[in-house]
């Protein structure tokens, strides 16, 4: 059948439809072609796998360096150097964000540079200064005889200000204190007269969701004594356990509920090494019971071992001692000693087992 009969036996078609449905001529001449565009998604597809094994190569465990463990250093903020005085460690409580159920795989470890600059240090110490409403009088630089701690050149410790409110302080490390020539008056006691320090220095502390933590415990002489640490709030969990060790803020309140001082701790002057893997928290127990620990407690216990009943108590912390070359990731157990300073109440050693896996630890 011909075209012209098969129109007629559908009843015809209007000239323009038959126009449209023609095929219709390429001009190859003028087409661009297509295989540049092809090459061009081919190559960015290359780059970014190379992109994605770049980075894995980077991070890889194989490129993390091995790392050296501190020890207890003199500003106690080292690996075991506490021992918590209380009636029941279940009164101990530090605020640490961390849990078991984080379950993290990957913890960062810096090391610690003591970098920062004097110009550095002296901009942290004026915009400190400022922040806290002072006007700076005077400023001075510490240095340090050579030891084997102090890397920073010319052995630079800190950079000071003298202030019309107190003494404003910025070292090599990170850290930054403010030292106030008389008490400041606050509202309120205990907790209370904290949280409005941390209103009324919140310009200093910069947080935008800050976590108030108050620790309580006994001093030697049965005092009760009270630490007041804030950190920020964060919704990553990683990111929480981070602010808590690195970031947190310190009130010094005395017992008329003054504020004494304010100490801000930062990693500024250290640098990151990578996400060493982590070890798991039973791994850690394992190792703690096998006597392969931190801790400046071991001879309050018997034999310098410790038994699964003794452990009350488990944390995630850093140690930031300034003495350290590594800013490391332990396992903290709270463990009970057999012995106490103050009649009547319990004492816990910090015993402290490296969080991320030996095979990155030198001898």
């Amino acid at each position: 059948m011909k075209k012209e009969d098969l129109l007629k036996a559908v009843g015809g078609a209007d000239d323009r439809f038959i126009a449209e449905a023609a095929p219709k001529k390429i001009n190859f001449k003028n087409r661009a072609p297509r295989y540049p565009m092809r090459l061009m998604t081919a190559a960015a597809c290359l780059c970014i796998v190379a992109a994605v094994f770049f980075g894995y190569w980077l991070i890889s465990p194989a490129r993390l360096q091995k790392i050296s463990l501190g020890t207890v250093g003199f500003s106690g903020e080292g690996a075991g150097a506490h021992t918590p005085v209380v009636r029941d460690i279940s009164e101990y409580t530090t605020g640490n964000p961390w849990s078991a159920e984080m379950k993290l795989k990957r913890l960062p470890v810096y090391k610690n540079t003591q970098s920062l600059s004097y110009d550095e240090l002296l901009s942290t110490v004026r915009k400190t200064a400022e922040k806290s409403g002072a006007q700076i009088k005077s400023v001075t630089q510490e240095n340090l005889p050579e030891c084997e701690w102090v890397v920073s050149e010319n052995s630079l410790y800190a950079v000071r200000a003298e202030t019309d409110i107190g003494t404003v302080s910025a070292y090599v490390t990170g850290d930054v204190n403010i030292v106030f020539y008389e008490p400041v008056a606050g509202e309120g006691t205990g907790r209370e007269a904290a949280e409005y320090f941390l209103g009324k220095y919140s310009a200093v502390t910069g947080f935008k969701d800050p976590v108030l933590c108050v620790i309580r415990y006994f001093d030697t002489n049965g005092e009760e004594r009270s630490e007041y640490r804030c950190y920020d709030n964060a919704s990553a969990a990683l990111k929480r356990v981070e602010n808590y060790n690195f970031e947190s803020v310190y009130f010094d309140i005395n017992e008329n509920d003054e504020l004494e001082s304010i100490r801000i701790s930062s990693v500024d002057g250290a640098k990151k090494l990578g996400d060493y893997p982590a070890i798991s928290l039973g791994e850690a127990e394992k190792l703690l019971l096998d006597g392969k620990y931190i801790s400046g407690s071991a001879d309050g216990i018997k034999d310098g071992r410790v038994t699964r009943e003794k452990i009350k108590k488990t944390e995630l912390v850093y140690s930031t001692d300034a003495m350290d070359s590594c800013f490391v990731p332990y396992y903290r157990f709270y463990v009970e000693l057999d012995r106490s300073p103050v009649p009547g109440l319990k004492c816990y050693g910090e015993f402290d087992v490296p969080a991320i896996k030996g095979e990155y630890i030198s001898e």
